[in-house]
C-alpha cells in the first residue's frame, strides 16, 4: 500500500499483500495516509485482514475527519514561503503568483491565502473569471495605492508560471511565479500535528484493544473518535461555502 503502488491495485497485488500478512503473522494493519491509502486498506479488509486507518494528507480532503495529519505543517511551510516572497515584492511593484499543492482540493490555498493576506485566492472547487476576479482585483488594488500583490493558487487550477505570464501581459505589473511543490510535504511537524497524531495513535490502540476493526480514526470537535471505514470513504469533502465567501470578502 506504500508509494502509490500500482501493483497493489490489482487482484494479484492485493493477494500478495494478504499472503505477506499471513506469512508474518500480522494480525491487523494500521494504515496511515490519504484517500488512496484508506481505499487500499478497505480492499485488505474485504480480504479478511483487519485494518485501522489514520488519516494523514496535507490536502485535508478526507470527508469523515475535520483534520488530517500533515495539514498544519504544510500550511506553516507555505505561509513562511509566502511571507518571504511578500518581503521581496514589497520593494518593487510586483505580483507574486504562488502555486501550492492541491490537485483536487483547495484547502491549502484557501487557508494560506487568507492567513497571508493574499489579494487573490484560486481553488479548484470554485470557478473564476480571469478578467473580473484577477485582473480587475489587481488593478483596483494598484489604484488604491498597493505596490505588491500575492496570488495564491492550488495546483489544480493550473500552472503558476502561465498565470504570472497572463497577469503581466494584461496588467503591465511585473509578475513572478513560485511553485512550492514538495517543500510542503517536508519539515519538522508542527505542534498541532504532533498533538493530534498522539491523540489519534492512542485512539487507534484503544479501538484495536476493544476489538473494533475496519475503522478510521477521525478528529471532530476537538476530540478523536472512530467511524466505519466504508462509511468514511462514502462521501467527498470540499471547503465550506462560508469559508470561500469569507476568503472573497477578505481579499477585496
Amino acid at each position: 500500500m506504500t508509494a502509490r503502488s500500482e501493483t497493489f491495485k490489482t487482484e494479484e497485488g492485493l493477494q500478495k499483500a494478504v499472503d505477506i500478512c499471513e506469512i508474518f503473522n500480522i494480525d491487523i494493519v494500521v494504515a496511515i495516509g490519504g484517500d488512496g491509502t484508506a481505499r487500499g486498506a478497505k480492499s485488505l479488509s474485504e480480504k479478511n485482514i483487519p485494518v485501522i486507518v489514520i488519516p494523514a494528507t496535507i490536502d485535508n480532503d478526507i470527508a469523515a475527519t475535520e483534520y488530517a495529519l500533515g495539514y498544519d505543517t504544510a500550511l506553516n511551510t507555505a505561509l513562511q514561503a509566502i511571507d518571504k516572497l511578500r518581503d521581496t515584492a514589497s520593494s518593487h511593484e510586483r505580483c507574486s503568483v504562488v502555486e501550492v499543492m492541491g490537485r483536487h482540493s483547495g484547502y491549502i490555498a484557501l487557508s494560506v491565502g487568507v492567513a497571508s493576506g493574499a489579494e487573490v485566492i484560486l481553488v479548484p472547487e470554485e470557478e473564476f473569471d480571469f478578467d473580473d476576479d484577477i485582473v480587475l482585483t489587481l488593478i483596483k488594488d494598484r489604484n488604491a495605492g498597493k505596490r505588491h500583490y500575492i496570488v495564491v493558487m492550488a495546483e489544480g487550477v493550473g500552472l503558476a508560471s502561465d498565470m504570472a505570464k497572463k497577469i503581466e501581459e494584461r496588467t503591465g505589473i511585473e509578475s513572478r511565479s513560485t511553485q512550492l511543490g514538495y517543500l510542503q510535504r517536508g519539515g519538522a511537524p508542527s505542534f498541532r500535528d504532533r498533538w493530534i497524531s498522539s491523540l489519534m495513535g492512542v485512539r487507534a490502540v484503544q479501538t484495536i484493544n476493544e476489538g473494533r476493526y475496519n475503522r478510521m480514526i477521525v478528529h471532530r470537535d476537538g476530540d478523536c473518535g472512530d467511524v466505519d471505514l466504508a462509511e468514511a470513504l462514502a462521501s467527498a469533502k470540499r471547503p465550506l461555502d462560508e469559508s470561500l465567501e469569507m476568503a472573497n470578502l477578505i481579499t477585496i
